[in-house]
């Protein structure tokens, strides 16, 4: 009876676990420039053996291989053991980048594809983890198809060029209306909260009222208080929203100067990001992306010809956490004749992409830090 007992106390303790717990997996190429998967130590878990290796979300990844006899690519999802669970039907069109593609990941237990670009279907498409498609939701885009995955239970499509739409897993539109920005790719609810009006125009005297949130009821939500100054949303998607401001024109009319971003939680306070401006090299503008674990990236992009002049992650407090130039100084990188391509924090590290030479790459995972923590060898793109 005892040995019983303490049976029935295990299983449930492992229904207890999260749907999803797996090891913690990280795209990670070898010096040939094949990709594979290791740990969070750097340990190579499953080989390297793909021409191109996307994030593990929710207990799978995308990645790409090569067709035997054909000069294809054939892209698959695995699972965390790198079997093959189904076959991806659209070519991406990247291999070597696919480390960075967070967007075909599973979210709340779906991915959503488009094959619009390359068949003209006008369809949007959900998988399941096991590659069933389980919904469809068909539209009439013929310039600006776009549809996101669910989250808050809602997805964001274009049912055509003038009009969007939200939508539940049973198909049913919740809300529609008139689709103003059509290069906002990301208007989905999070935490109940997502963008109504972006609206980025510069300095248009005649632009229309600053950006705002909505409630699911399509209702705009009062006590956000968002200055005129700003010109771009992030979403609430960390718990937190990146407020861009508009730059202010200087005496002669003919350079901007930045105006540090806000941060705003959700009950509408705002912190202003305290990040330092270097006048050496005059800058463009901010840029700035959605916070993840607690972290989000902020860029100066100057026009010294520099990729990344001021790389900075923030905390939700507006306080520079570290500077991603300080941290790779030991790698010998020049920000001037290097690439350097990498952002969001995801399962504890943010990945970066350097580039030495036009094929030579080398992937660095930095944790929450900035401390290198491990490094693929400098390899050769395909």
């Amino acid at each position: 009876m005892k040995k019983a007992c303490l049976s029935l106390v295990f299983l449930c303790l492992l229904r207890a676990l999260p749907l999803h717990a797996q090891p913690l997996l990280f795209p990670l190429p070898d010096q040939t420039g094949k990709w594979g998967y290791a740990d969070q130590n750097g340990k190579m878990v499953i080989a390297p053996r793909f021409l191109g290796a996307g994030p593990f979300h929710e207990g799978r990844a995308l990645v790409a291989q090569s067709v035997p006899g054909k000069e294809e690519v054939r892209y698959d999802v695995i699972d965390e053991t790198g079997q093959i669970q189904f076959n991806f039907p659209i070519d991406l069109g990247e291999t070597s980048s696919l480390w960075n593609n967070h967007y075909h990941r599973f979210v709340e237990g779906k991915m959503v594809f488009s094959d619009f670009w390359s068949s003209g279907d006008k369809v949007y498409k959900f998988y399941n983890r096991e590659g069933k498609i389980v919904f469809k939701f068909p539209h009439q885009s013929e310039n600006y198809p776009n549809i996101t995955n669910f989250s808050d239970g809602l997805a964001y499509g274009h049912l055509n060029d003038s009009t969007y739409a939200y939508f539940d897993e049973a198909g049913n539109v919740k809300m529609q209306g008139k689709l103003m920005d059509t290069f906002v790719f990301d208007r989905s609810f999070f935490q109940g909260l997502a963008i109504g009006n972006y609206a980025y125009y510069g300095n248009d005297p005649n632009k229309p009222e600053p950006p705002y949130f909505i409630d699911k009821n399509g209702q705009r939500v009062d006590k956000f208080k968002i200055p005129k100054d700003v010109v771009e949303l992030g979403t609430f998607e960390g718990g937190y929203a990146f407020l861009g401001r508009e730059a202010v024109q200087n005496v002669d009319g003919e350079e901007y100067k930045p105006l540090p971003p806000y941060i705003m939680d959700k009950q509408g306070k705002m912190t202003e990001v305290k990040i330092l401006l270097q006048p050496s090299s005059p800058v463009t503008y901010v840029n700035g992306y959605n916070f993840f674990e607690e972290l989000a990236l902020v860029q100066e992009l100057p026009n010294s010809g520099e990729y990344i002049m001021n790389a900075v992650f923030i905390t939700p407090d507006g306080e520079v956490a570290w500077r991603v130039k300080e941290k790779l100084a030991p790698l010998k990188v020049d920000f001037v004749e290097h690439w350097l391509m990498g952002g969001r924090f995801h399962q504890g590290l943010s990945a970066w992409e350097i580039g030495w030479t036009d094929v030579k790459r080398q992937l660095v995972y930095l944790d929450k830090t900035g401390k290198v923590v491990f490094a693929s060898p400098i390899y050769s793109l395909h």
